[in-house]
């Protein structure tokens, strides 16, 4: 039961990942009228949730404590690169890279979004410190 919020962020990202990868308009949106997930957000919410399953199993794996920090490092590397986008007006266009081909639907992402991760991201390394 501890683990299925974790999961279910997950289930979602990995949903819009699909939809995304496949042209699956509702998996990208998960309601019809809801706008598109972006894909980074997507991404954003399945490396958070493997890192909090991580954390609440327990697990003093050296190997999978080093990736899951590894991963945490890559969710702040890719927000804080979209909150430059967004903010400061740079030009690194992650979403881009992830989907060029298929990323002709609008999904714009408010600065929010890239600040929410990064700072749950944070949070996140913080309950690592003790």
């Amino acid at each position: 039961m501890k683990y299925l919020t974790s999961i279910l962020a997950m289930l979602v990202g990995i949903l819009a990942l699909v939809g995304w990868q496949w042209d699956i308009d509702i998996l990208t949106r998960l309601l019809k009228s809801a706008p598109v997930m972006n894909p980074l957000t997507a991404l954003g919410l399945v490396l958070l949730g493997v890192e909090i399953v991580r954390q609440h199993s327990g697990s003093k794996n050296v190997f999978l404590e080093k990736a899951c920090l590894l991963v945490i490092a890559l969710l702040l590397i890719l927000t804080a690169s979209k909150l430059s986008d967004l903010l400061l007006n740079t030009s690194f266009h992650l979403d881009n890279l992830l989907f060029e081909e298929k990323f002709r639907r609008v999904s714009v992402m408010s600065a929010t979004e890239p600040l929410d991760l990064f700072l749950l991201a944070l949070a996140v390394v913080a309950t690592r410190v003790r």
